[in-house]
C-alpha cells in the first residue's frame, strides 16, 4: 500500500510538472501570437499613413492647378468682355454720328425745298400781273410752269421716301439698341455665373479645409486606428467599399455630363437655326440692295433724258427768236420783258436742276448708308454667333476638364485597387512565411510537450483554439469541435493540423470613419484558426511538421 500511495504521489507530481509546462507553453505561444499581431497591425497602419499623405498630396496638387486654371479662364473672359464692350461703345458712337447728320441734311432740304416753293409762287404771281401779247410766249410759260409743278411734286414724293427710309433706319437702330442690350445682359449673366463659380470653389475650399481637419484628427486620434480589424481581409473588404463609393460618385459625374453634352447638342441646333435664319436675312438684304441700285440707275437715265428733251426745246426756241426779227417798239419792249423772265425762269430751272442733283446725291449718300447699315447688322449677328461660339466652347472646356478629371480618377483608382491587391498579396505571403517560421520555433516545445505525453496513462487530446473574432453561430463550431474530437480519438499517431473554420455567417466590425457618417460595414469573414492535437503514442519520436490550409477566396 505505501508502495502504491508512493507511486500515486509521484505520479502526480509528474502529471502536475507536465501540466505546468504545457501551461507555460501555451501562454508562450499565445503571447508570440499576440507579439506577430501587434506587429501586422502596426505595418498596416503605417503604409496607410503613407498610402492617406500620398493622396493629401494628390488632392493638394489637383487643387492648385485647378485653382491656376479658373484664375486664368477668368481673366481671359474678362479681357473678352471688356473688348465686346468696346466696340459696342465705338458702333454706337459711329450709330448716332450719322444719325445727327442725317437729321441736319434733312432740315437743311426742307428748307431749301420751302424757300424754291415761295420763290416759284411769287414767280407765278408776277407771270399773272404781267400780261403778255404773245400767245406762243404764254404757252411756253404754262408748260414750263406744269412741268416745274410736276417736278416739284415728284421732289415731294421723293422727300415722303427719304422720312419713310429715315424711320427705317430708326427702327433699324431702335434694333440694334435692343441687342446692344441684350448683349449687355448677357454679359451681365455671365458674370454672375462667374461670381456663382468662384462662391461654389470657396465652398469647396472650405470643405477641403475640413476634411483636412479631419484627416488630422484621424491621424492624431489613435483609438479610431484601433477600432480597426486586425484581418487583411476586413481591410480588402474596407478598401473596395472606398473604390465602390469612388465609383458610384463617377456614375454620377458621367450621367452629369451626359445630361450637360444634351444640352449642348440642342443648343448646336438652335444656332444652326439663327446662322440659316441669318443667312435668309443677308440675301433679302442682297436682293434689296440690287432693286434699289436698279432704281437709282433708272431714276438717273430719266433725269438725263428731261435735260436732253430740255435742250431741244432750248435749241428750237433759240432758232425762232433769230428768225423773229421786227422793227417794232412795242414788240422789243415785250421782247425784252419775255427775255428778262426766260432769264428768270433759267435761273429757276437751273436752281431746280442743281436741287435734283443733290437729291440724287443725297439718295446715293442713303444708299450707301443702308449698305453701311446692313452690313453692321451683318456684323452685330457674326459677333452673336461669335458670342454663342465662345459660350458653347466654354461649356465643353468645362466638360472636357470634367471628363480629363474622371479618367484620371479612374486611373488612380485601378491603379491604388491593383496596388492594394499586391499588397494584400505580398502580406498574405508574408503572413504564410512568418507562420512556418513560427511553426519551426514551436517545433521543439512540441518535442518536450511529445516527451511529456509518453508518461499519460490515458488517451489525452490537446486543443488550442485562437478566433480572431466573435462568432455568430456558436452551435455548429460546437458540433465542429466535437467531431473533430471524435476523429483525433480514432486517431493512434500523432498529427498536428493547423485548420481554418470559417462561419457561415459573416462577422462585423465597427469601423468609424471621420469622412463619412459613423456605419457599421460588413467585412470579410475573419477565419478562427484552431490548432488541435490528438493523442500521442510512446512509439512516435519523430518530429511532424504542421499541414497549413489558407484560402485563396478574397472575394467573398
Amino acid at each position: 500500500m505505501f508502495t502504491q500511495d508512493s507511486m500515486n504521489e509521484g505520479c502526480n507530481e509528474e502529471y502536475m510538472e507536465d501540466s505546468e509546462i504545457l501551461n507555460q507553453s501555451r501562454s508562450y505561444n499565445v503571447l508570440k501570437a499576440e507579439y506577430e499581431k501587434c506587429r501586422q497591425e502596426n505595418h498596416d497602419l503605417k503604409r496607410k499613413l503613407r498610402v492617406n499623405e500620398a493622396m493629401l498630396r494628390e488632392v493638394h496638387e489637383a487643387n492648385e492647378i485647378l485653382e491656376h486654371s479658373h484664375d486664368q479662364q477668368i481673366s481671359e473672359k474678362k479681357q473678352y468682355i471688356l473688348k465686346v464692350d468696346e466696340k459696342h461703345r465705338t458702333l454706337t458712337k459711329e450709330y448716332e454720328n450719322t444719325i445727327l447728320n442725317l437729321e441736319t441734311k434733312l432740315e437743311q432740304q426742307a428748307e431749301e425745298i420751302e424757300k424754291l416753293r415761295q420763290r416759284a409762287d411769287q414767280c407765278i404771281k408776277t407771270e399773272c400781273e404781267a400780261v403778255i401779247v404773245d400767245q406762243f410766249a404764254n404757252l411756253s410759260f404754262e408748260t414750263d410752269n406744269i412741268s416745274l409743278k410736276k417736278r416739284v411734286d415728284e421732289l415731294l414724293s421723293i422727300l415722303q421716301e427719304e422720312r419713310k427710309k429715315y424711320e427705317y433706319a430708326e427702327e433699324s437702330i431702335a434694333e440694334l439698341k435692343s441687342r446692344c442690350d441684350h448683349y449687355e445682359h448677357y454679359t451681365r449673366s455671365i458674370k454672375e455665373q462667374l461670381a456663382e463659380k468662384d462662391q461654389t470653389l470657396e465652398e469647396i475650399r472650405a470643405e477641403l479645409s475640413l476634411k483636412r481637419t479631419e484627416l488630422e484628427s484621424l491621424q492624431m486620434d489613435p483609438t479610431c486606428k484601433s477600432r480597426k480589424g486586425n484581418s487583411i481581409f476586413a481591410e480588402v473588404e474596407d478598401r473596395r467599399q472606398n473604390v465602390m463609393n469612388k465609383m458610384n460618385v463617377l456614375r454620377e459625374k458621367y450621367m452629369e455630363l451626359k445630361r450637360i453634352c444634351k444640352s449642348q447638342i440642342m443648343e448646336i441646333k438652335k444656332l444652326r437655326t439663327e446662322r440659316v435664319a441669318t443667312l435668309r436675312k443677308l440675301d433679302n438684304d442682297a436682293d434689296h440692295t440690287f432693286i434699289e441700285n436698279e432704281e437709282l440707275i433708272k431714276k438717273y437715265k430719266s433725269r438725263i433724258s428731261d435735260l436732253e428733251n430740255k435742250l431741244k426745246i432750248e435749241i428750237k426756241k433759240n432758232s425762232n427768236s433769230k428768225q423773229l426779227n421786227c422793227s417794232d417798239t412795242s414788240f422789243r419792249y415785250f421782247q425784252s420783258l419775255v427775255d428778262t423772265q426766260k432769264k428768270e425762269m433759267e435761273e429757276l430751272r437751273i436752281k431746280v436742276e442743281d436741287l435734283c442733283t443733290k437729291l440724287l446725291m443725297q439718295e446715293e449718300t442713303k444708299m450707301n448708308i443702308t449698305k453701311q447699315l446692313h452690313y453692321w447688322r451683318y456684323k452685330a449677328s457674326s459677333l452673336e454667333v461669335q458670342m454663342y461660339a465662345a459660350q458653347a466652347e466654354l461649356r465643353l472646356d468645362l466638360m472636357n476638364d470634367a471628363e480629363h478629371e474622371v479618367s484620371n480618377v479612374l486611373k488612380d483608382v485601378t491603379h491604388k485597387a491593383e496596388h492594394e491587391d499586391s499588397n494584400v498579396l505580398k502580406d498574405l505571403t508574408h503572413k504564410y512565411n512568418t507562420g512556418a517560421t513560427i511553426d519551426e520555433k514551436q517545433s521543439t516545445s512540441n518535442q518536450r510537450i511529445k516527451s511529456s505525453a509518453h508518461a499519460l496513462p490515458l488517451n489525452y487530446s490537446l486543443e488550442i483554439e485562437h478566433t480572431g473574432c466573435l462568432v455568430e453561430n456558436p452551435e455548429e463550431y460546437k458540433t465542429h469541435i466535437q467531431l473533430t474530437d471524435k476523429e483525433n480519438s480514432n486517431n493512434t499517431s500523432s498529427d498536428i493540423e493547423v485548420k481554418i473554420i470559417t462561419p457561415k455567417r459573416s462577422c462585423k466590425f465597427e469601423h468609424n470613419q471621420s469622412t463619412n457618417n459613423d456605419e457599421n460595414k460588413p467585412f470579410h469573414s475573419v477565419e478562427n484558426t484552431a490548432i488541435k492535437k490528438s493523442k500521442v503514442s510512446p512509439s512516435t519520436t519523430e518530429h511532424e511538421y504542421p499541414v497549413v490550409y489558407i484560402s485563396t477566396n478574397f472575394n467573398d
